[in-house]
């Protein structure tokens, strides 16, 4: 019971907190929110620079990353291998965060 309790405080947090932009035009949305196998992802940044996306445990701890090139703004990323629980999606033009967002795994 206490597993069910945590896991729907989880998605009420992430509900709100699909979308998060950090000012200077960009913006982060994924979907779905809680997400059980692929999640799904679509950044609108300035500038023509390649974006890396990081994934973070709430422990702040590096999991996975990929990079997206300058023309892909549009991504799919397998995490079903993951474990359940509540991580941190950081897009980045070089040393700069762009946009964040929290998303809630599930199993």
């Amino acid at each position: 019971m206490n597993r069910w309790i945590s896991l729907l405080f989880a998605v009420l947090l992430a509900l709100g907190s699909a979308s998060f932009s950090m000012g200077g035009g960009s913006n982060l949305v994924v979907y779905p929110n809680p997400a059980q196998g692929t999640l799904r992802g679509q950044l609108e940044v300035s500038g023509t620079q390649p974006v890396s996306l990081t994934l973070y445990d709430m422990l702040g701890r590096r999991v996975e990353a990929k990079s997206l090139p300058s023309s892909q703004r549009q991504f799919a990323w397998e995490v079903g291998h993951l474990p359940a629980g509540m991580y941190w999606l950081k897009a980045e033009q070089g040393e700069t965060v762009v946009a964040q967002v929290r998303v809630v795994l599930a199993k």
